[in-house]
């Protein structure tokens, strides 16, 4: 992601070329590069290569490592392009996130300034390889942060090594630490720590940069480039031979590859090593030919900035905004990034990096670029509420994780139960019961809210009404599915266990509560691919429908276990996020819900008396046959998924007569 030598290299420059394409295309949701994700250890090779030369060399000339202006060559080739970016972010934030998405951006600015991002995203539990549900527009810089936390500590290693002329101890470190690093990534893969931990950690991705830096200390030896020169096929097949390691390892591993966290990440990054050592031997070989062919070189140049811009603008630029799919999506984004990246070397970068500015006024502008960029960024990203369209505050802080699917290793699922005095917010008056839905129950109403994160953000929002009790006991992250693993995002999740005990847990909240009605609402888990029988498969294949429909009895039986009447919840239309390449992802597909919707009822009419549905999901939907947000004004969920404080006060009017109600005779329209 950086330029850092002097004497320009097309063939290098080539290899950051292939780097920064193979991030683009992952991230552009290309299907036939599904491991482009490891362009970014190609980026890591070559910084610990490019970095570790700079270094022996400079103290082969000189004797000596001069730290400050190796940290002051890095930071003026860093530091302003990223100031940059994050001021254009904080600006976006500010004019178009939602105050609990500028909350969450500025933790991840803050990170960003600080070269922490990537535990930051450990930490908050950030998934990168589910990164398209919501994303943080800053989730990129993790790598950023590994390259400056080995920029910082790295150059002293060398040094302590090098002070007694101990080049081959450089090496020697090298390939311990890299051997460390990989090992404990299988280690802790083998304990079944998330592939986010293995991905963003320091302490687990050292070892492509230890290996490239294990690299420069051989080739820092002019008998091993002798050698090597000599034997000019040697060059010529081992770098063909790496570059097709390369392009096979990209267009078949995935993010669920076992191979890669036990040991492949190492091999990997070893081939690019190996095409490195003999491009930099002899660059007239196949490989470095191909490197060199343009525009691969002028790509390299930019790469950083191509880096640093693309994330944002592939977040912006979505399919709603633009109404592009596919490879006109991916072209449009790759065309505004290319060209702000160019305008960011040419104006920014490279007067800064040739001395447009003197060393001393940039002595004193990198700090005041840096304070300034952080006032930007808290400025521009803090919030003084939570919105009135938002859900309650536990909802809001709910929802960005009941869409992560947490690890097998994950607490519990979180659960919220609420009575009627726990509700937050009282009805406006447009929201109280006219007098025409006014319930013909007489006496107290309890009401039991069963189901996921759906139903728990719906009850959350319901207003007190005089007379009813509503007790929401929706489960955080647990459908009535119980089948493992499954893909949501395009990546596959493992089914926290505590998930399987659902049934068990429902009939003790049912016991507790002495409900009159019990209200279920699922469907968000249902609709996506799951495995059964080792094979994946949907709703809408018969063996899952069978299966779909023994759960759902199984729902009835645990909410009417007190003689309740249970009454199901159609499930309503989702729009949780665009596909990389603007698509609508197989959970969010309308028919899926359609067809859970039809299953439910079919239920339902098994059980004439105790079972009854009410057609929420159409309401959600403003009656129509693809996702609302908006209806009348009020914004009925704030994420595509989950339902705001305002939509349940806007739905309170006509679903809480409805709810108490059901047990009386049944209405003409159940719907």
């Amino acid at each position: 992601m950086t330029s850092l030598t002097r004497g320009r290299r097309p063939w290098l420059d080539g290899v950051r070329a292939v780097a920064v394409t193979a991030v683009l295309l992952y991230h552009g949701g290309v299907g036939w590069l599904p491991g482009g994700f490891l362009g970014v250890d190609i980026f890591f090779v070559l910084s610990g290569y490019l970095i570790t030369s700079l270094l022996l060399k400079e103290f082969a000339s000189t004797g000596r490592i001069d730290l400050r202006a190796f940290w002051g060559r890095r930071a003026r080739r860093l530091l302003p392009a990223l100031f940059a970016m994050l001021a254009a972010v904080a600006l976006y934030g500010a004019l178009f996130l939602a105050p609990a998405q500028r909350t969450a951006l500025r933790g991840d600015a803050i990170a960003t300034l600080l070269y922490v991002a990537n535990w930051h995203f450990i930490f908050s539990r950030t998934s990168y390889f589910a990164q398209f549900a919501d994303p943080s527009l800053l989730l990129h810089t993790w790598s950023l942060a590994i390259e400056e936390q080995f920029y910082l500590l790295w150059p002293l290693v060398v040094l302590g090594l090098v002070v007694k002329r101990r080049r081959k101890a450089v090496a020697g470190f090298a390939v311990a630490i890299a051997v460390g690093s990989a090992i404990w990534m299988a280690m802790l893969f083998g304990r079944g720590a998330s592939s986010d931990r293995l991905y963003f950690g320091t302490d687990t991705r050292a070892q492509a940069l230890l290996v490239g830096a294990a690299l420069a200390a051989l080739l820092a030896s002019p008998a091993v480039r002798d050698r090597l020169r000599s034997r000019w096929w040697l060059p010529q097949v081992a770098g063909v031979t790496a570059l097709v390691v390369v392009v096979v390892t990209c267009t078949n591993a995935t993010s669920e590859t076992a191979l890669l966290y036990q040991g492949g990440f190492a091999a990997f990054a070893i081939a690019v090593a190996v095409l490195l050592a003999s491009v930099e031997c002899r660059p007239q070989t196949v490989a470095g030919r191909l490197l060199a062919v343009p525009p691969l070189p002028a790509l390299g140049r930019i790469s950083y900035g191509v880096y640093l811009w693309h994330w944002p603008i592939f977040q912006v630029m979505t399919h709603g905004r633009t109404g592009l799919l596919g490879v006109s999506l991916l072209a449009s984004r790759a065309a505004v990034t290319l060209v702000i990246a160019s305008v960011s070397y040419r104006c920014l970068e490279q007067p800064i990096l040739r001395g447009a500015i003197t060393p001393r006024r940039l002595r004193l502008a990198l700090p005041a670029a840096f304070v300034s960029a952080s006032a930007v960024v808290v400025g521009c990203t803090a919030t003084s509420g939570v919105s009135a369209n938002s859900s309650t505050t536990t909802a809001t802080a709910m929802t960005s994780s009941s869409d992560s699917i947490p690890p097998v290793s994950s607490p519990p699922p979180s659960r919220l139960s609420n009575s009627s005095a726990a509700v937050a917010g009282t009805p406006p008056a447009s929201a109280t019961p006219t007098a025409a839905a006014t319930p013909r129950s007489t006496g107290p109403a309890r009401i039991l809210i069963l189901g996921d994160s759906v139903a728990l953000t719906l009850g959350q929002g319901l207003p007190r009404t005089p007379g009813i009790t509503i007790v929401d006991d929706g489960i955080l992250g647990c459908g009535v599915t119980i089948l493992s693993p499954y893909r949501y995002f395009g990546a596959v999740h493992t089914l926290p266990p505590q998930c399987a005990h659902w049934s068990t847990t429902w009939r003790a909240d049912v016991a507790a509560a002495h409900p009159s009605v019990v209200a279920v609402l699922v469907g968000r888990w249902e609709v996506m691919d799951q495995q059964l029988n080792h094979s994946w498969t949907h709703i809408g294949d018969p063996a899952y429908d069978s299966y779909l429909r023994g759960q759902l009895e199984q729902a009835f039986a645990a909410a009417s276990s007190s003689g309740a009447v249970v009454v199901f919840l159609t499930a309503p239309y989702y729009h949780r996020g665009e596909r990389p390449d603007g698509g609508m992802w197989p959970e969010d597909n309308p028919s899926r819900v359609d067809a859970y919707n039809a299953i439910l009822r079919s239920v339902a009419a098994k059980h004439p008396g105790k079972a009854r549905v009410v057609d929420l999901g159409s309401k959600l939907n403003g009656g129509g046959t693809s996702y609302t947000e908006y209806v009348d004004g009020v914004r009925l969920r704030y994420d595509g998924v989950h339902v705001t404080s305002a939509g349940a006060r806007w739905l309170a009017p006509w679903l809480i007569p409805q709810l108490v109600n059901a047990t009386g005779p049944p209405p003409a329209n159940m719907g």
